[in-house]
């Protein structure tokens, strides 16, 4: 089931603009989903927490925020997610959350 931070966003989206997804970088403190635009970690759907070491910088986390590794990644390289992206990404944490249960409950039988 998503956590609880995936619900609030959902329920506080806006619907996505006609022209398609926003381009703009995620502005200091817009705390929520993203799309990272370049780089390493091009496409992939992350939950931007918290501003890093720097103001440029972004905490993001891909998969279970406060759980998984967090990554630095420059603002400028972040775009606000859509709805439909945001709903994806929710099953994929679903998912990924349900195997592990799974796997963890196979080795201790």
């Amino acid at each position: 089931m998503p956590h609880d931070a995936i619900r609030e966003q959902l329920g506080t989206c806006e619907q996505e603009p006609a022209g398609g997804p926003p381009d703009g970088p995620v502005e200091s403190g817009e705390w929520g989903m993203v799309v990272v635009k370049h780089g390493p970690h091009k496409d992939r759907i992350g939950y931007y927490d918290d501003e890093g070491y720097r103001d440029d910088y972004g905490i993001v986390y891909f998969g279970v925020p406060l759980i998984e590794r967090f990554y630095g990644i420059k603002l400028t390289r972040l775009r606000p997610a859509t709805v439909d992206e945001i709903q994806k990404w929710a099953i994929e944490v679903d998912n990924d959350i349900n195997c592990r249960r799974a796997l963890a409950a196979r080795r201790n039988k």
